[in-house]
């Protein structure tokens, strides 16, 4: 869903994901769809995640838990 954001409204974001299979798709589908220079992806745990800067958005998508 980020690198379809970043497509079509040319935003810049952070994904992260516990499963490193889904990190790798991902930065893939962000070099298919040319938006690699506006987002990135970290394999990780995002409960814990504290971003560095100020965001205008941030969303959970499919992990209730949290």
């Amino acid at each position: 869903m980020l690198c379809t954001w970043a497509r079509d409204h040319e935003i810049t974001g952070h994904g992260i994901d516990m499963s490193p299979l889904f990190t790798q798709h991902a930065k893939r589908r962000a070099e298919e769809l040319g938006v690699a220079h506006r987002v990135s992806f970290l394999h990780g745990d995002a409960a814990g995640y504290v971003s560095t800067e100020k965001v205008n958005v941030a969303a959970c998508l499919g992990a209730t838990w949290i």
